[in-house]
């Protein structure tokens, strides 16, 4: 899981996004990959590396909120052997790093403080990653 969502953060950078992480808390969810582009277009990635992963129910949760969309794109990162019929309406797919279905682009009514929350929440998401703040008071200084 890990190895794909590392895949879906330099698969965004080369299309274009000049912000991308993983495993970041917005909106309620915790999201496996999000990436800003300079224009403000933003993308949403679902890791699933299993049939059982791809199944569970949380997912459901994502098919419903896309009628009050936080994104502009929204896409699925799999396997290639997995199958993918049914699932996501409206998502783009992603197998190895290639597009096997493009996502129908979210009308999004995204205000600038929209923008900045989700930057502090990568901003966050990059600090406790790389110097191990996670779950841990921050130090006084």
């Amino acid at each position: 899981h890990k190895k794909m969502q590392d895949e879906a953060i330099y698969w965004l950078r080369g299309n274009g996004c000049f912000i991308a992480d993983q495993e970041v808390t917005f909106a309620g969810a915790q999201i496996d990959v999000v990436g800003i582009k300079r224009n403000g277009v933003t993308y949403c990635i679902e890791v699933k590396a299993t049939a059982e992963d791809l199944k569970k129910e949380r997912q459901q949760y994502w098919v419903q909120t896309r009628s009050r969309s936080q994104f502009h794109f929204y896409y699925l990162w799999i396997p290639k052997e997995l199958d993918h019929t049914g699932f996501f309406d409206g998502w783009g797919i992603i197998k190895n790093g290639l597009v096997i279905r493009k996502a129908k682009r979210c009308d999004v009514d995204v205000k600038i403080i929209d923008y900045i929350e989700l930057m502090e929440r990568i901003a966050e998401s990059l600090c406790d990653r790389i110097y191990g703040f996670k779950g841990k008071p921050l130090p006084d200084y």
